[in-house]
């Protein structure tokens, strides 16, 4: 818990240092505080430290980190993904759906509603059924 207090003090002094350091530099009109800017200050101070001026000017590049992660490595992988998705997903699926509206209008043809059809149709199945107990049988 002792850790948790050293942290948030720590962070509220760097917040209101920070506060204090651009008041001073770009002036304040908050209520009863007035200050002036500085513009001599942040010109030297941003000669002295060009990479913090120039970052801070860039955003830190949060955008161009944005854009590069989510939108370019990120956009290809989801581009790979919905590939994957239509061509070797839906392709099975659609595979599955086509043999078996095939085999369905396969078995169509047989189920032709007469008696003599299907009374042949089990007499090959007892034929074979019979000659598949003799080979075995015979060995």
């Amino acid at each position: 818990m002792t850790v948790f207090f050293i942290v948030l003090a720590v962070t509220i002094v760097v917040a209101i240092a920070g506060m204090v350091a651009a008041w001073r530099l770009f002036g304040v009109e908050l209520g009863p505080f007035r200050g002036r800017q500085r513009p001599e200050a942040i010109r030297a101070l941003t000669a002295r430290v060009p990479f913090l001026y120039r970052a801070s000017a860039n955003k830190w590049w949060f955008d161009d980190l944005y854009n590069v992660l989510f939108m370019v490595i990120g956009g290809r992988i989801a581009a790979a993904f919905w590939w994957f998705d239509r061509n070797v997903v839906d392709g099975v699926v659609n595979g599955i759906g086509a043999l078996t509206r095939r085999t369905g209008s396969d078995l169509a043809r047989v189920q032709t509603g007469r008696v003599q059809n299907y009374a042949l149709g089990i007499a090959i199945g007892l034929i074979v059924m019979a000659g598949s107990y003799f080979v075995i049988a015979g060995r």
